[in-house]
């Protein structure tokens, strides 16, 4: 089946759409760039040309997410042969990182939660960096997972199953494309987005089977949760010393995330008052601490930081502090070979 054409043009009459936005008989048509692979281009049957910007944590700033162009006489014999679909969600996926997706899954519940319906499709907008985010496996779907787990309970298969196809289809036509490509900080409005944060997180412990419903709660939260490395540039060589010591404040338990799937990881961290890891995206699961009902802290062990990599040293605690959380980090000394 041939491809739909995918343009790079730009007109004066061009709408620029920016944070929640509705789309109405479009075709979906993914391509690759140099830089990242699964964009998407929307061919309007309605004749509506626009560009659709997204929040960019990277550059704290909006940048292009997607392009709608007209369809094309050219166009025909493919359209004609375009799955067609009632609804799709369309939500912004940044990069395969917890930290980098939780600025745009948490506003996007927000925005499209009350627009989820069992025929609803749910629809990626990839961003410049995002690289080869997706390679058809569940392991690379699993950052997708925590962006879309608040609004679906499908298993992470079914999830990778349907975003595989999706992405590899020629084309795919929708009555309807709801998107919400808003931005989420800490850094300013406290406390909206802290209530945002509180509902996603509820929500997606829900889905996840984590958490019966709303009202019914999780056992209080007693145990510290040590993230292990075992592999990489950030392994603490002397480890049985540092469980030793968060011992003194209670059981802990040594766990190794990527060995467990993300709803694990989730139930782990639901049941958890202190977190204890070294510098890494792992702790972005924070999150999913109690922190909204009990007293909850997260010990950062980072490497000692250079002028480069102090801006970065930041992030996690201004995330941590922001939801009311005892936040502390401790710089550690590299040994040979840089661990």
């Amino acid at each position: 089946m041939p491809a739909l054409r995918v343009s790079n043009e730009f007109g004066s009459e061009s709408q620029h759409l920016v944070g929640a936005f509705s789309l109405t008989n479009v075709c979906a048509v993914f391509f690759n760039s140099s830089r990242t692979l699964h964009h998407v281009q929307f061919v309007s049957l309605d004749g509506m040309r626009a560009f659709i910007h997204g929040f960019s944590e990277r550059q704290w700033r909006f940048h292009r997410l997607a392009l709608v162009r007209p369809a094309e006489k050219a166009d025909a014999n493919v359209l004609d042969r375009c799955e067609w679909r009632s609804r799709a969600l369309a939500l912004h996926m940044s990069a395969n990182h917890f930290y980098h997706q939780s600025f745009h899954a948490i506003p996007a519940y927000a925005g499209l939660h009350h627009t989820m319906g069992a025929n609803a499709t749910l629809l990626p907008l990839v961003g410049t960096y995002a690289g080869d985010w997706f390679d058809g496996s569940v392991t690379s779907a699993r950052f997708w997972e925590f962006t879309v787990r608040a609004l679906t309970t499908e298993s992470p298969e079914g999830l990778t199953s349907m975003l595989r196809q999706l992405l590899w289809s020629p084309c795919t036509c929708f009555e309807q494309v709801v998107g919400d490509v808003s931005s989420y900080s800490w850094a300013g409005q406290q406390e909206r987005y802290v209530a945002m944060a509180s509902e996603w997180r509820l929500a997606t412990l829900q889905s996840a089977g984590v958490l019966a419903s709303r009202s019914s709660g999780l056992p209080v939260a007693r145990d510290a949760l040590y993230l292990a490395r075992v592999t990489g540039s950030r392994v603490v060589t002397n480890e049985a010393e540092l469980v030793m010591g968060i011992n003194e404040s209670g059981r802990v338990q040594r766990v190794v995330m990527e060995r467990l799937t993300l709803t694990e990881q989730m139930r782990r961290l639901a049941s958890t008052r202190m977190l204890v890891g070294v510098h890494g995206q792992a702790l972005a699961l924070m999150f999913f601490m109690p922190w909204d009902t009990q007293t909850t802290a997260v010990l950062e062990i980072i490497p000692q930081p250079n002028e480069q990599a102090w801006h970065f040293s930041k992030d996690l605690p201004d995330m941590g502090r922001s939801l009311g959380m005892a936040y502390e980090q401790h710089i550690a000394q590299p040994v040979c070979g840089g661990q």
